[in-house]
């Protein structure tokens, strides 16, 4: 088109062929873009767009630890000033579903263990949580001074969280916070971009599904933000862009972002289905200009839980529910991987209080899509209610086992206790007791 005017929006429908020997998965279509200024300088920019390809209905779609995040962070007053206490509070994340233990938040700067240009309130710079569990968003808050005369700037603050898992296994996690500082230098901060917080419209994300990401990014600064954009990119996978913009752009343009203000923005995103089950980083890109025309950059990331699900279903379970004593009976169970991964060393099993001949069997790697059957004969020589169950027991996606029952009971009866009891049962008959019964019978009375 020859011109596209501000705030203009072009709509252009695009029929494309899928080839029949496509394979069903999400294909990535680069859209370029090309076009020039009033005063005739060329620019170019490019889109992807994740397209899902279906095959028969469908599209084909591992183990970790702890990992904590903080996706949002806010200041209860900014720029801080000199000889003024503030509070600094962060929004930490479970991205996985394990639980974290023993967790300790400590405040540093400049690559030490202590503080220098802040000092803590009251206590020391650690915050200590006993756990938060998978899946959680816990806030903390730590109250700070600014320890001495100092320039007007933005001063970075690391945040190190150090955490364990049940067994006592560590980890930890590095985060860094600006902190816009006025000084007595009555000089200006200028604008300054950063993400106030993200929020994922699910804890996990699932292989092949779509998600928004909610985008609050904040003018820390004392200077309003010009001709702001905001772009979102994933780093490749190999080949593979894991995580593509789906039926929007990754980009977020604004005129000005005055100071304290917030812009806030949804994106939705894909999961391709060459994903696995990690935590996947998203490249934040800020470019912005300040007051004076000069150019200014920020880059952040935030962080997307994704999980590639594993899960079995039970479609029949079969026994009798009454046999005799010395009988021997089946018991079989099928059941068939409704995920998306192949489950590694499944173990199927019968607990109970009798016995069968073959309690366990053992699958190497059960794959999707794929149904199986555990068969096993028994035989019981005593009377009685007998109960048990068939057990499967196997791993997650995050290395947590999972188990799925089905219970059972039989009864068990003794046929020949039974035909000795209803021969006692039946008492013989006297003389006077026949006679009795011919007369009634006579009478129509028997």
């Amino acid at each position: 088109m020859k011109q596209l005017a501000k705030g203009q929006v072009l709509e252009e429908d695009i029929r494309l062929f899928i080839s029949p020997r496509a394979e069903a998965k999400t294909y990535n279509v680069v859209v370029n873009l090309e076009y020039r200024d009033k005063n005739g300088n060329h620019y170019t920019t490019s889109e992807v767009i994740g397209v899902k390809v279906y095959k028969n209905g469908k599209t084909f779609y591992t183990d970790s630890d702890p990992l904590l995040i903080i996706n949002g962070r806010s200041l209860n007053y900014s720029p801080v000033t000199l000889g003024k206490s503030f509070d600094i509070t962060l929004d930490l994340f479970n991205a996985t579903n394990t639980t974290a233990k023993n967790i300790t938040i400590t405040f540093v700067e400049d690559g030490t263990d202590q503080l220098r240009t802040f000092s803590p309130s009251a206590g020391s710079n650690v915050l200590f949580l006993p756990e938060l569990k998978g899946e959680q968003t816990t806030s903390v808050t730590m109250a700070l001074d600014i320890s001495k005369e100092i320039p007007t700037q933005i001063y970075n603050l690391n945040v190190k969280i150090e955490y364990e898992n049940f067994e006592g296994e560590k980890f930890d996690s590095m985060a860094t916070v600006g902190i816009p500082v006025k000084g007595n230098d009555n000089k200006t901060i200028g604008p300054e971009l950063t993400i106030s917080s993200y929020e994922l419209s699910s804890p996990l994300i699932e292989i092949g599904s779509t998600f928004d990401i909610s985008l609050n990014v904040k003018n820390i600064g004392d200077e309003s933000a010009s001709n702001v954009k905001i772009s979102l990119s994933s780093p490749e996978n190999g080949n593979q862009v894991v995580l593509t913009p789906f039926g929007n752009s990754n980009t977020i343009v604004a005129e000005k972002v005055s100071s304290g203000e917030i812009v806030n923005r949804n994106i939705k995103y894909l999961i391709s289905t060459e994903g696995k089950s990690r935590i996947y980083t998203v490249n934040v890109s800020m470019s912005y200009v300040d007051e004076e025309g000069q150019q200014r950059t920020t880059h952040e990331t935030i962080s997307i839980p994704v999980e590639s699900p594993r899960d079995i279903k039970i479609t029949s379970l079969n026994f009798p529910k009454h046999v005799n004593i010395d009988e021997k009976f089946g018991l079989g169970l099928e059941f068939i991987n409704i995920g998306k991964e192949p489950i590694d060393n499944l173990q199927v099993s019968f607990e109970g209080d009798f016995n069968v001949d073959e309690p366990y069997y053992y699958i190497n790697k059960f794959e999707p899509g794929n149904t199986e059957y555990f068969e096993s004969v028994a035989l019981v020589d005593s009377p009685g209610t007998y109960r048990g169950a068939i057990y499967l027991k196997y791993k997650d996606g995050y290395d947590q086992e999972k188990i799925i029952s089905k219970p059972i009971e039989i009864q068990v009866s003794d046929p020949t206790a039974a035909e000795i009891n209803e021969m006692e049962a039946e008492e013989p008959k006297g003389f006077w007791s026949k006679v009795l019964g011919f007369i009634l019978a006579i009478f129509g009375l028997g």
